[in-house]
């Protein structure tokens, strides 16, 4: 019997690779992540593919997993084309948040007289 926590447990020892897969297969697909006896042989394809990318665009893709609300059918080619235009959103409003932020004083004007009678 699980509890909870053990759930959570578990959950905490997946690698980042598993996780990415997981997302994607249940997200992104509608193939099974379990066939009868275990794990299908396309996650294990998929795992094997996350494998090889670098670590910047696994943290790309798992925020963008994580954050994805809705099942949508996509190939790998749109997630991670999907992946960095959500990249470029967040990066855009946390820029935007901090203009927000930023007051702009107005500085006292000078004329050409005054510079020249310096």
């Amino acid at each position: 019997m699980f509890l909870c926590g053990d759930v959570m447990a578990q959950e905490k020892k997946f690698n980042i690779f598993d996780r990415i897969t997981k997302l994607y297969m249940s997200k992104c697909t509608d193939e099974p992540l379990f066939l009868k006896r275990g794990l299908s042989p396309s996650y294990f394809k998929l795992r094997a593919h996350f494998y090889k990318q670098d670590e910047n665009t696994l943290e790309k893709i798992l925020r963008y997993l994580e954050d994805k609300p809705e099942k949508q059918l996509m190939s790998l080619t749109q997630m991670y084309q999907d992946a960095e235009q959500y990249r470029l959103y967040r990066i855009k409003k946390h820029n935007e948040k901090e203009m927000h932020s930023v007051k702009i004083q107005s500085a006292e004007s000078y004329s050409l007289e005054d510079v020249l009678n310096l």
